[in-house]
């Protein structure tokens, strides 16, 4: 990996953080797993306004974890942007939503389903499917969530 010394990890903090500066109308993700310790690490006492977390332990393998995080607020005080992804489907939406409130100390944040919204085609590719994200939102509206997209 590119951040895997720290020469590396501080050269592309600063190349994100500039990346940030120069675009602050658009938000940037980092994923925030074991694998990008190295980048997040440098990012979160300080982060740009314009830098989202995205705290995935399961990179991209679609497994929830035992607990979602809290957010680390930044050393200012300012809450951060942030979000969760791993093994969340139209099947455990509630409950896992519910464990993430829990978590957020109050924060917003948002979340991250791709893999489990897609449908294998005939061909054997995949594509986005309107109608499993269709079944999350009408979960969670009869719920009583007003899920905001």
């Amino acid at each position: 990996a590119l951040f895997g010394t720290d020469e590396g990890a501080e050269r592309v903090v600063k190349n994100v953080r500039a990346v940030c500066e120069a675009n602050p109308a658009l938000e940037f993700i980092v994923q925030r797993n074991a694998q990008t310790r190295a980048l997040w690490e440098r990012l979160a006492p300080a982060p740009p306004r314009n830098l989202s977390f995205l705290y995935d332990e399961s990179m991209g393998f679609g497994a929830s974890p035992e607990s979602w995080p809290a957010p680390e607020r930044a050393r200012d005080g300012a809450a951060p942007l942030f979000g969760y992804a791993g093994g969340l489907s139209p099947a455990n939406i509630i409950e896992q939503l519910d464990a993430m409130v829990a978590s957020s100390t109050g924060l917003p944040f948002w979340i991250d389903m791709e893999s489990s919204l897609r449908t294998e085609l005939a061909d054997g590719s995949d594509a986005f499917d309107v109608n499993k994200a269709s079944q999350c939102i009408a979960r969670l509206v009869l719920a009583g969530v007003a899920p905001s997209v």
